[in-house]
């Protein structure tokens, strides 16, 4: 077959190159989460709850195919020229912003 992309001492030094960095993020990764304090609120109950808001929230979704579906370029944000992707959004979305906000005061 073809050529080896990296030589063997090359991928023989690389390879533990980036265990020892992923063992280095993994751990990280561990003292920040060790750090996220649990507050009451946050029991099986509430979690539960939100859980099947969201889930009736993708349930109202429908895709758009043909004349009114979009292409999106960047998936991150919504076209500019997307007028009822907008309001679907700013629907599903306002109303669980109002809610936190709301819950956040009381």
């Amino acid at each position: 077959m073809g050529g080896a992309l990296l030589s063997e001492s090359v991928t023989g030094i690389l390879i533990p190159v980036a265990a020892v960095i992923g063992i280095g993020f993994a751990l990280l990764q561990w003292v920040l989460v060790s750090r996220v304090k649990v507050g009451p609120d946050s029991s099986q109950t509430v979690f539960f709850t939100n859980f099947t808001l969201g889930m009736l929230k993708m349930g109202q979704l429908y895709v758009l195919t043909g004349a009114e579906g979009e292409i999106c370029s960047n998936f991150s944000i919504a076209n500019s020229s997307s007028s009822s992707y907008q309001q679907i959004i700013e629907s599903i979305v306002g109303h669980e912003e109002e809610r936190s906000r709301s819950s956040q005061f009381t």
